[in-house]
């Protein structure tokens, strides 16, 4: 590979964080968020799979844990734009989802809790993605399937909380 000036940058100025004044690309910002978003998910998931695989169910605690550590990225995120929050939501919806991968017979010992924190995150995506789509840039107009599928797991989750047969 050709390295022009030592850096493959110059090659890549996509792949740039920063501009060379050293402040954040304004362009890149929701894309940056959306690479470093997914890729602690796809790390989260890939240990939770191998967690079930070996245990059945996933702990709250360990949950917990990965929730927290979100919350630490999530500090370091750049989220100065609509998109960039609804990525946030949806990603802490899919990690939150996780509290009630627990056997039937053995609800988690905070489940109301955990049941309140997921639904309070379900009804801030569909609200955001609302307030988007009435935004000129008709957000879900032209959204990828990723979108979709958070949307669609909130209400999905909505709609099992409204028909469950032990509310919180």
């Amino acid at each position: 590979m050709c390295l022009e000036h030592g850096s493959s940058s110059a090659l890549y100025p996509a792949q740039r964080r920063t501009s060379p004044a050293g402040s954040q690309l304004p362009q890149w910002s929701d894309v940056i968020a959306m690479f470093e978003i997914q890729k602690f998910l796809n790390r989260m998931h890939l240990s939770m799979a191998a967690y079930i695989t070996s245990n059945g169910s996933v702990g709250e605690s360990i949950v917990a844990n990965w929730e927290d550590d979100f919350e630490s990225l999530q500090a370091l995120v750049i989220a100065d734009s609509e998109v960039s929050r609804f990525m946030l939501l949806a990603a802490k919806l899919e990690i939150q989802v996780y509290y009630f991968s627990y056997p039937a017979d053995r609800p988690g010992p905070n489940l109301n809790l955990n049941f309140c924190r997921t639904f309070g995150t379900t009804k801030s995506i569909i609200h955001t993605a609302l307030a988007l789509d009435d935004s000129p840039s008709k957000f879900l107009a032209h959204s990828p399937h990723w979108v979709f599928r958070s949307i669609i797991d909130a209400a999905s989750f909505i709609i099992v909380a409204l028909h469950s047969h032990k509310p919180p």
